[in-house]
């Protein structure tokens, strides 16, 4: 049986690489503040978060609600007001509506063909974090997956 929060993962950097080729993975995702000076550039994370079986489910299979959050960051040097914060910050929204859109239109494409993403739902976005003594911003966008996977 495969993993199938691993596929989406993998299938959602791979579509986040897609839409924003300029974008690198978060070397830590988890805490961004560990991420060193210079390491917040263009940088992206997809993570997965909690889940809930559905009832109801067809037979042999089982389908679940499952958060996933998407990050982005991008971070500034020398600033001599919050200018450039704010630019940075509003050029992120861009960044994620793009994120979204893509999500929403074409469905992520799973290696196991019994798996599949059924709808996703629920986006919503958080308020910008200002990271590392106001040097980097973080944008988070959290998306409901519903998915289908055979359980036997």
């Amino acid at each position: 049986m495969s993993n199938i929060v691993e596929e989406i993962i993998d299938a959602g950097k791979t579509k986040i690489q897609t839409i924003l080729p300029d974008f690198k993975e978060l070397l830590y995702a988890t805490d961004l503040e560990t991420n060193a000076c210079g390491k917040l550039d263009n940088r992206f994370g997809f993570l997965a978060g909690g889940a809930t079986f559905k009832t109801g489910g067809s037979m042999g299979f089982t389908t679940m609600d499952h958060s996933f959050e998407v990050i982005l960051t991008d971070e500034m040097k020398n600033q001599d007001s919050d200018a450039p914060l704010q630019n940075k910050t509003n050029k992120l929204f861009e960044y994620m509506n793009e994120v979204i859109k893509c999500f929403e239109k074409q469905k992520l494409i799973l290696a196991t063909p019994t798996n599949c993403i059924l709808i996703i739902t629920g986006v919503s976005l958080e308020k910008p974090e200002f990271l590392n003594e106001n040097s980097g911003v973080a944008l988070r966008a959290n998306f409901n997956f519903q998915y289908r996977f055979k359980t036997c």
